[in-house]
């Protein structure tokens, strides 16, 4: 099971989720709709793990080559 996610975006509107996740595929990611957060944001995501090290380092990567603001989720 996929537990962790680095968060590329959480967007007010859909439609701004869904071209960043076009955005992303474009790239190379497996960028993801990941869902509402509890703020009712739309969080999408650079791509899932179960490994939370492979996560770790992807994030590590992902910060110093696209986004300094992505960030890792972990879900129980």
């Amino acid at each position: 099971v996929k537990t962790h996610h680095i968060i590329a975006g959480a967007f007010r509107v859909k439609a701004n989720a869904e071209k960043k996740i076009r955005i992303l595929k474009s790239k190379g990611y497996q960028s993801a709709y990941l869902g509402l957060s509890s703020y009712g944001l739309h969080q999408v995501t650079y791509g899932s793990y179960e490994d939370p090290q492979k996560a770790l380092t992807d994030l590590k990567r992902i910060r110093q080559k696209e986004s300094p603001d992505a960030w890792l989720l972990s879900v129980k």
